[in-house]
């Protein structure tokens, strides 16, 4: 087999050596390695208990490669023992993987409310959007399966968080199931069910980015005229096709317009803080330019991959799948399933469904960024005029946390 000049993708846990020395071994080959799979992608190689990335290489018609080819390519010393063991294992997952997704059999609970519940594999609506409808149940969503957990939500695809509900006694539903919970059909018995596609929903279009980022910079002028808040002044400069391109290839992703039109763009923007007696807070993000979006997120990639998988939890899943935006700790970062705002110390969990939706509600905060709302407001009125009623960037930071005011 030839590698040279292909993109490839490693996926599942490998016998013989870690992902990071099969990638490395592969890119010496000649090959392109990247962290997703897309329609770019030309080989998955799989190791055992594949998930999403598996399914998502079947519908899109992406060569797949098994742990023996890989092993046969990289000239590794595994036993055909151990593989031929692993291969029958890794056949088992999916018949479980069949037998959850066909949901048939246990009786389905009467609601979530309470529940300690985990969201596996590819659904038809992304993952963020059904944890957000369990949330909104009442359940309590976490990123792992562990010995606290009371449901698992099955995509195809779903991996080895399946396996090990399963050694754990975990109930597991389908789609179809769930919604039906969270309809108000509990209780009664699972329907049959047939395996559902995963389509993730397509990113809303951009809007006049151009005006928006025209507004955010008008906004740093006036409060710059108005004083009370010593400003530094920032610039994201615009960037071209061509190193937009150099991203989305060097990272395996297809960034949404509206993250393409703003770092085309570019902004014009500041940074400042207020200690005062309503505490500290700080207004202004520091945005960053393409090549240090891909060292940063790269940076992330590379914590992922050396996380042993039984410590994996929803920051590890966003390290992962998740580009950096910002440079500075917690940062905005994009996802398929939305913009998030990353604290290696707190929830991980979606602001938002888009770019311009999150530029819109930082603006309306008077471009708040971090610690206390309250400390800025007596700054930022001067320019808002109205303190914000009602905002989903606010609401969402004192909700990751809730110390802030």
């Amino acid at each position: 087999m030839n590698v040279k000049g292909k993109t490839v993708c490693v996926t599942g846990v490998l016998a013989g050596m870690k992902r990071d020395e099969a990638e490395a071994a592969l890119t010496k080959l000649g090959a392109r390695v990247v962290g997703s799979v897309s329609k770019n992608t030309d080989i998955l190689f799989v190791g055992a208990s594949a998930g999403s990335k598996l399914a998502k290489a079947e519908s899109l018609g992406v060569q797949i490669v098994d742990e023996a080819g890989l092993h046969a390519l990289l000239g590794g010393t595994v036993s055909r023992t151990e593989l031929k063991e692993r291969k029958a294992a890794d056949v088992e997952l999916r018949e479980l993987e069949a037998e959850a997704l066909a949901g048939e059999g246990d009786v389905l609970p009467k609601s979530v409310a309470g529940l300690t519940v985990v969201v596996t594999g590819t659904l038809s609506v992304d993952r963020v959007t059904m944890e957000s409808m369990l949330e909104a149940a009442g359940a309590k969503v976490t990123g792992s399966v562990s010995k606290n957990t009371n449901l698992l939500v099955v995509g195809s695809g779903a991996g080895s968080k399946l396996s090990k509900a399963q050694s754990l006694g975990i109930q597991s539903l389908n789609e179809e199931q769930i919604r039906q919970v969270l309809s108000g059909g509990g209780g009664a018995a699972k329907p049959a069910k047939k395996e559902v596609v995963g389509v993730r929903e397509k990113s809303p279009p951009s809007g006049d980015m151009n005006e928006l980022c025209g507004r955010i910079e008008a906004f740093f002028d006036a409060l710059e005229k108005a004083g009370g808040i010593e400003l530094t002044r920032r610039n994201l400069p615009g960037s071209d096709k061509k190193k937009l391109a150099d991203l989305e290839s060097k990272l395996g992703v297809t960034l949404p317009d509206d993250v393409r039109a703003f770092l085309t763009r570019g902004l014009q923007y500041a940074q400042g803080s207020v200690d005062g007696k309503s505490g500290f807070g700080s207004i202004g993000f520091d945005f960053i330019k393409p090549d240090n979006i891909i060292k940063s997120t790269k940076i992330w990639r590379d914590i992922a991959k050396d996380t042993d998988e039984d410590d994996e939890d929803e920051h590890t899943e966003l390290q992962r799948e998740g580009v950096c935006l910002t440079h500075s700790e917690p940062q905005l970062v994009w996802t398929p399933n939305g913009i998030f705002h990353y604290s290696v110390r707190n929830p991980v969990k979606r602001v938002c469904g888009t770019w311009t939706e999150f530029l819109e509600a930082w603006l309306a905060s008077g471009c708040f960024s971090s610690h206390s709302f309250d400390a800025v407001w007596p700054v930022l009125s001067s320019t808002l005029h109205k303190k914000p009623a009602k905002n989903v960037w606010l609401d969402y930071y004192r909700k990751q946390f809730p110390g802030a005011k």
